[in-house]
Formats: structure tokens, sequence, C-alpha cells
């Protein structure tokens, strides 16, 4: 990035290269998946990941390395890349989370199927066929 002032300097910051560079050269691949949430190409251990974010920290907006960590896997998800290790599924919902979100889709459900059987049915609808 270049910043001009008005006494015509600069200055000039150089960013680290995308998070998508270190982990296609991490894991030696020439590009990410085709389609990234069916289809694994390689992976990465979270030591590697580690090594990422510690690279990419200044450019990250996160405030501590396992924060950049978790944003580090959400895009070598998002490439297709498998993130392998001691905390393989970082930034992936826990079980009790995940338990907790279908019990209020549940919910949502049989609330939805409530109002829609209360409802007035309209007359002058035609009924489907079997």
């Amino acid at each position: 990035m270049i910043t001009y002032y008005q006494d015509k300097s600069f200055s000039m910051d150089i960013k680290t290269p995308p998070a998508s560079y270190f982990l296609k050269k991490a894991a030696k691949l020439k590009s990410g998946a085709k389609t990234p949430g069916r289809e694994t190409v390689g992976s990465v251990t979270t030591k590697q990941v580690r090594e990422i974010a510690e690279a990419k920290m200044k450019d990250l907006n996160a405030n501590d390395i396992e924060a950049a960590m978790k944003i580090i896997s959400g895009s070598a998800g998002s490439m297709g890349i498998e993130v392998k290790g001691k905390h393989g599924k970082l930034g992936k919902r826990t079980r009790a989370a995940r338990e907790h979100l279908q019990a209020r889709r549940h919910v949502r459900r049989r609330s939805r199927r409530a109002v829609k059987a209360t409802r007035p049915q309209n007359s002058t609808r035609r009924s489907r066929l079997p």
C-alpha cells in the first residue's frame, strides 16, 4: 500500500502474500479444489497452520495466534485442504453447539407447522390431483 503526503513524500507498506499462497505451498498443490465442500485435494498439519498464522499475523484481524489459526484453517477449508493434527477441526462447531442448533431448528419447524395448520385454506385454490 502506497500513501502519498502533501510534501510529495510517500510511504510504502508491503503486505504478506495471501493465505492461499502459503496453504498451497504447504500442501504442495498447484490449485485448490474445484468443489471445496465435497472434495479434498490435500492436507496441512496444525503446525503448518500455526507457522502460516504467525507469518500473516500483522495482516490478519486477530488478537492472538489461535484466532489467526482459525482464520487460516477457514481459508484452508474453502480451498478443499484438510487440517490434520491434534486440533484438526479448528473453527468447527462442538458437539454441544451442533445439538443446540438442531434442537432450535426442530422447534422452529414445529412452530411453522402449527401456524400452517391454523391458516384458513383458500377455497378458490385448485387442489392438486394425485
